[in-house]
């Protein structure tokens, strides 16, 4: 808001308001002209806030006391308020060694501590960006930037001070400066909480010059003189250091308390300008302020920001020196600086001599060049040979182009093994890949690159132990623009899925998320053996189950029948089935037993084809057009089908309108569309007297679809006879028995071959909430290829309705038997499954957003193979690309041998220090025991503790604490909850046994049991996917705050990810030329922002609008009064058209 462009073209698109201008009438609107209205709405404590908070903020003027550091420059006297510079200048020494420390807090912006001479000009009260060291009278480190100040320049300085990455030149943590200065010897020496440099920071003061401690900053700190310091003086030979003559004792903080509230604001004040706002259209100029210019200290930055670097982009902060110029280190330890011997500045990984991209110094070479960055040939991308020809096999290329390229592209790197260059002498592998003929149609150049790029990655998951993981993972850092994109993750044969992400995850805000979710249907594992819904023409529903799914997207779906008494046992009789729609069931086989089938696409087409007679010359005689006949040959009855029993059999071999619409053989007749459409009274007219019936006027297409349907092959000899005959008519035509693509039930029924068991693919079940769960796989068999996974539940009711040879003891167990009986079923060969999706529904498990310390992005557990990642950003935070670092999450197989790691009860203890015994005397007429108690079938559990007796025990017995949902086992021998109760009643010597509860406890202080709910909520912590729950209070917890470590195959996620990025980085190459910019806006990059989009630029000024309108104005009317002496001077010449004026 400090800034503001100057826009064109838009002034008649704004409008304001004194506050949100949702659902606000238009009358509290404003334009540019009439806005007086607006101001009228601002509350008198909004206005007297505003000039309250700006009057006092104005500088009191100095102090003469000594206590306090005295404002010298700035506009506060609150550094915690504002950037200024403060001091002690009646404390000036022209004589002695004196020390004294600084003690400076985090949070702290551009702290600048030193010293300053007598000289230095004192303007309280008045802003100003020069402090201690800004001039030839002060001098000043500043650790945060590893400078020394001296005159304005800034000196390199090998200490430096923790600053917050995100937060530019903001101290981490707190730090102790020790000043020793020896004004006789002319020498300041400086420490870092105790460290000292081996020689001054600066020397060779002037003779003569008095000096006082002094500090430029905007933050919180404090002074110390002694005599009680953090740290010692250096032990200089021949100076021994004092406390700063007259100097007041002890700590003297600059604290000034905070003034004014920005709360006072009802809301926000508004503009709004509407419609499109293009930035090469309506921006006129840039008008910047000042302080981009003459910035203050708190505001500058001396690092940089890199783009287009690969791997080493980011934000560079200054850190030290190499080679007399300043060094610059990034997060990950990459640098960049200055090498003396070739005059370049160079950009480095962390090695620095393992060199990434480097540019010629410019000038005198102290600044860093923004453009004029060459990569080395190793920076553009290269593949071991194996990878990069395995890569171009995958994509199918010829071997003989493969060996073509390879004479191009093939080169020898640096430990001699043979690689391919993406850009090597000259020779650059996407301008040979475009020279070459018979490729793989629409493969590029630098998909047919990534393909072996990918293979190298993929080595990567190997050596670290974790072939088949996968790694989901944003740009990094990610494009500052609105964008989505989703992956799916499935991991064969894993029974949980385990997820960790970098330390480093981070996204600008809320507004920018990764969720993650599992469960719901997998469509691309669904096949035989998985149950759909299918939509009938006219609207009802039908079930089915998958006896064949083609590569092409053709589903053949057995349908449920109504099954008789007889077959009740083997039936489907509660679900939707051919026999529930009366049209379908007349055109089925009448026997119930013969199967009926569907076949459906994934892409239904239904087109509309119409027939008509047409005058003209390209029609016969008649003024006939193409009849249905022409073209439509034949059609077939198939009634085993009765979706779409009528089949379009044969076309002819010349084009009419049907196959100008798409229409093929094997083609469906949408009998439902077609009798409902505009021909559906000619038809009507040839189905009279089928089979005895008789259509009103008009027909009713129920009426006459349910008598076609009814009288299926009278229907097809009127259909190939009557119907073909006709010069007009429409007809529906569809490529699939359903309408719209079959959706997936969460079910499947599995029918083993007669020699096949079911134990040879389906391993293990176990019980979970009375559910029969798939826990593990063997081979690859029925259930897997119709589409179940682990965490799927054998539905044992159905299971033994489709199994009449199963006994009785199978088809009623006990509930203690139901998993026995249904192991024992998997042995059995030839048995029918039937299997259901217990989370049917996708559910969110997991969003995270925000800094890498908010506890969003802390490991997790998913149950099953699969989980599916949804990155979603509004596109903000263009400038600050440390805090758009994106994502980086490993998904990988739970290990085995950690699968019962969760059983164990975190803050487990042994039962000796668990459990111990309490001894209380309840008197008549003396103090209460004192506790509430609540009942479970097996004890008591304590839930409060008030004064009384155990409070009496808790402190005269520290080591044996009676706690808050402490067990009590029992109670003078007596064990039965009831009981222990009415006994601590009586007036008696009470003996009770109290045990501390073994793991976690709900709010009410029962226990929790292991019950993995992966859409529950943390009831501490509020993360999805939870594993311990109090089922009676409906109390969850996560494996976070359940204390349970998630297993992790790698020893170290960040050190993977960096190892894996940074073979990317070698094998894809960067095509791109780096550019490095100041961290901060100054007035180059504004220059060159400008220069890009054709925009004025000119600093801000207090009269600068004013004089440019004026200008303008002038300039309007200088053009107004000339155009008006040419229009009258043209009048006044001779008209060669001979017009007349008029006015004469």
């Amino acid at each position: 808001g400090d800034s503001y462009m100057a826009l064109k073209d838009v002034r008649l698109r704004c409008a304001f308001a004194s506050t949100d201008s949702g659902g606000i009438s238009g009358s509290r609107l404003a334009v540019l002209d009439k806005y007086a209205h607006v101001l009228k709405e601002y509350t008198d404590v909004e206005l007297q806030g505003v000039i309250a908070v700006a009057e006092a903020a104005k500088a009191a003027g100095r102090s003469n006391a000594t206590v306090r550091p005295e404002l010298l420059k700035g506009g506060t006297e609150d550094p915690g308020m504002g950037w200024g510079t403060f001091g002690y200048p009646n404390l000036a020494q022209g004589s002695g060694c004196f020390y004294f420390e600084v003690n400076i807090l985090k949070g702290a912006s551009a702290p600048q501590v030193g010293l300053l001479s007598t000289n230095f000009q004192l303007m309280p009260g008045v802003t100003s960006t020069e402090g201690v060291g800004d001039d030839e009278h002060g001098w000043a480190v500043d650790g945060v930037n590893a400078i020394r100040w001296h005159k304005g320049d800034a000196l390199i300085w090998t200490q430096t001070w923790k600053s917050e990455e995100t937060q530019g030149n903001q101290l981490a943590a707190d730090v102790t400066v020790g000043i020793a200065v020896d004004l006789d010897a002319g020498t300041i020496r400086v420490s870092t909480d105790g460290v000292w440099d081996d020689s001054p920071a600066f020397q060779d003061l002037p003779k003569g010059t008095c000096l006082f401690p002094a500090i430029s900053l905007k933050g919180r700190m404090s002074f110390c003189f002694g005599p009680e310091f953090k740290h010692q003086p250096p032990a200089d030979a021949g100076s021994k250091y004092v406390m700063w003559s007259r100097s007041p004792p002890g700590v003297h903080r600059a604290d000034v308390p905070l003034i004014g509230n920005s709360e006072i604001l009802s809301i926000y004040k508004e503009v709004q300008i509407h419609g499109e706002v293009s930035l090469k259209r309506n921006v006129q100029r840039l008008v910047a302020a000042r302080k981009y210019r003459e910035r203050s200290k708190m505001q500058r930055s001396w690092g940089l920001s890199v783009a287009k670097a690969g791997p080493c982009s980011g934000k560079y902060k200054r850190t030290g020196a190499h080679d007399g110029m300043p060094l610059y280190t990034n997060q990950a330890g990459y640098t960049i600086h200055y090498d003396i011997a070739s005059s370049h500045w160079r950009m480095t990984r962390k090695d620095i001599s393992d060199l990434y991209s480097s540019a010629p110094a410019v000038g005198d070479a102290r600044h860093v060049p923004s453009r004029g960055w060459a990569l080395r040939d190793e920076e553009r991308g290269m593949l071991p040979e194996h990878f990069w020809r395995a890569g171009l096999a995958a994509k199918g290329v010829d071997t003989e182009i493969i060996d073509k390229l390879a004479m191009k592209v093939l080169h020898k790197a640096e430990d001699g093994t043979q690689h391919a260059w993406r850009a090597k002498a000259g020779i650059e592998f996407d301008t040979e890949w475009g020279k070459l003929e018979n490729l793989p149609s629409g493969l590029t150049a630098a998909e047919a690159w990534k393909a072996g790029a990918s293979l190298a990655t993929d080595e990567v998951l190997s050596k670290w132990g974790i072939p088949g993981a996968e790694v989901v993972e944003t740009a990094h850092p990610y494009e500052a623009k609105g964008h989505q994109w989703t992956k799916e993750i499935t991991i064969e044969g894993a029974a949980a899925l385990v997820v960790h992400f970098d330390s480093r995850c981070q996204t600008y805000d809320s507004c920018c998320s990764v969720s993650v979710s599992c469960g719901g249907m997998k469509r691309d594992t669904a096949g035989p053996g998985a149950r759909l819904e299918l939509e009938t023409c006219c609207g009802q529903k039908i079930w089915g189950t998958a006896t064949e799914r083609s590569k092409d997207g053709t589903w053949k779906v057995l349908l449920d029948r109504q099954k008789s008494k007889k077959e009740e046992g083997g039936g489907e009789d509660d679900g939707r089935h051919v026999e529930q729609v009366a049209i379908y069931k007349s055109a089925a086989p009448k026997d119930t037993s013969v199967d009926c089938f569907a076949y459906c696409q994934e892409q239904v087409k239904r087109v509309q084809v119409k027939y008509s007679k047409k005058d003209g010359p390209e029609f016969d005689a008649q003024g006939f057009g193409s009849m249905v006949g022409d073209e439509l040959l034949s059609f077939k009855l198939d009634r085993t089908c009765p979706m779409t029993p009528i089949v379009l059999e044969k076309l002819s071999s010349t084009s009419g309108p049907a196959q100008a619409a798409g229409v093929k053989e094997g083609w469906y007749v949408d009998l439902v569309k077609t009798f409902g459409g505009t021909s559906r009274e000619r038809l009507a007219n040839i189905l009279d007297g089928i089979n005895g019936s008789k259509f009103d006027e008009p027909p009713d297409p129920t009426k006459v679809l349910e008598a076609a349907m009814a009288n299926l092959d009278e229907f097809l000899v009127r259909l190939n006879q009557k119907v073909r005959a006709l010069d007009e008519a429409t007809f529906w035509f569809i490529n699939s028995s359903s309408v719209s693509q079959p959706t997936l039930m969460p079910q499947a029924h599995i029918a083993y071959g007669a020699e096949v068991k079911p134990s040879s693919e389906i391993k293990e079940l176990s019980m979970h909430e009375g559910n029969l769960i798939v826990s593990a796989f063997g081979e690859n068999g029925a259930a897997k290829t119709a589409g179940v996974r682990l965490g799927w539940a054998l539905d044992w009711p159905k299971t033994v309705a489709l199994n009449q040879t199963f006994g009785t003891s199978l088809k009623d167990p006990s509930e203690d038997d139901l998993l026995t009986k249904a192991k024992a079923v998997l042995e059995q060969p030839g048995t029918r499954l039937v299997f259901q999706n217990l989370q049917p529904v996708k559910t969110q498990v997991r969003q995270a957003y925000g800094a890498p310390d908010t506890g969003m992005w802390t490991s997790f557990e998913i149950v099953g193979d699969h989980c599916e990642f949804t990155f979603v950003s509004d596109g903000d935070g263009s400038s600050y690309p440390d805090r758009r670092w994106g994502f980086w999450a490993l998904v990988c197989a739970k290990p085995v041998e950690d699968e019962n790691a969760a059983d164990a009860k975190p803050n487990e203890t042994t039962a000796d220090t668990n459990q111990f015994v309490v001894e209380l005397e309840y008197k008549d007429g003396g103090a209460a025991i004192g506790l509430d108690t609540s009942e479970t079938p097996e004890l008591l559990i304590i839930t409060g503790i008030s004064a009384g007796l155990v409070q009496a025990w808790n402190e005269a017995n520290p080591d044996n604490l009676v706690k808050i949902h402490d067990r009590i086992v029992e109670v003078n021998e007596i064990k039965e909850p009831s009981a222990m109760v009415l006994e601590l009643t009586k007036y008696q010597k009470h003996k009770l046994v109290v045990r501390h509860p073994e793991g976690h406890v709900c709010g009410q202080g029962h226990d929790l049991v292991k019950d993995p709910r992966a859409s529950n909520r943390c009831d501490k912590c509020g993360a999805s996917g939870t594993l311990l729950r109090c089922g009676p209070c409906d109390y969850d917890l996560c494996m976070t705050c359940a204390g349970i470590k998630i297993p992790c195959p790698v020893k170290d996620v960040d050190e993977f990810s960096r190892a894996r990025l940074e073979v990317i980085s070698r094998s894809e190459g960067n095509q791109e030329a780096p550019e490095v910019e100041r961290d901060n806006w100054d007035e180059q990059r504004l220059r060159a922002l400008c220069a890009r989009h054709g925009w004025d630029f000119e600093w801000m000024t207090e009269d600068g609008e004013r004089r440019r309108r004026a200008n303008e104005r002038l300039t309007e009317w200088k053009l107004q009064e000339s155009m008006v002496k040419l229009l009258h001077d043209e009048a006044s010449e001779a008209d060669p058209d001979g017009t007349v004026d008029l006015a004469t």
